[in-house]
């Protein structure tokens, strides 16, 4: 008896599949809580300067309790202008997490996630009304100005 030309596919098919669910997306394991085979599957991408990949690995950091990393990494995916990357180095740098609380930085990275539509990073200025004076505000424009180039 001859076989089909399909049915001697479908076991090579069914293995491939397999062998694909195995690989699990990075962004998939983080939300997961599995940080061990994110961080080992965004690890390449950062390196190679993937801004997302940068702040995942950064925010597994954070939890880690490995300030200097999620510093780091947060700021490399900020300077290349990644939204949620300026959100939580400026969350970061407002609450002091781990780093010396620096409010004109922090309100410098808020203020260019804030640009780009970011809702959170707005808040996040509108929380801290009271505690920048409107000097603080115009050095952190001009500072930001001065990262991004």
């Amino acid at each position: 008896m001859m076989l089909k030309p399909q049915w001697v596919l479908l076991p090579l098919f069914l293995s491939l599949a397999s062998a694909c669910s195995d690989s699990e997306d990075p962004y998939d394991a983080f939300h997961n809580g599995d940080y061990q085979t994110a961080r080992e599957k965004l690890l390449p991408l950062a390196d190679q300067g993937d801004p997302q990949a940068q702040t995942f690995l950064a925010a597994i950091y954070q939890i880690d309790h490995d300030y200097a990393g999620a510093l780091t990494l947060y700021t490399a995916a900020a300077r290349q202008n990644y939204a949620p990357a300026q959100y939580n180095l400026g969350v970061m740098l407002h609450e002091g997490t781990g780093v010396d609380q620096n409010l004109s930085e922090a309100y410098s990275w808020l203020f260019t996630a804030a640009q780009q539509g970011h809702s959170k990073a707005q808040q996040q200025l509108d929380n801290m009304v009271n505690e920048i004076t409107p000097n603080m505000t115009m050095q952190a424009k001009e500072w930001v100005r001065q990262q991004l180039k």
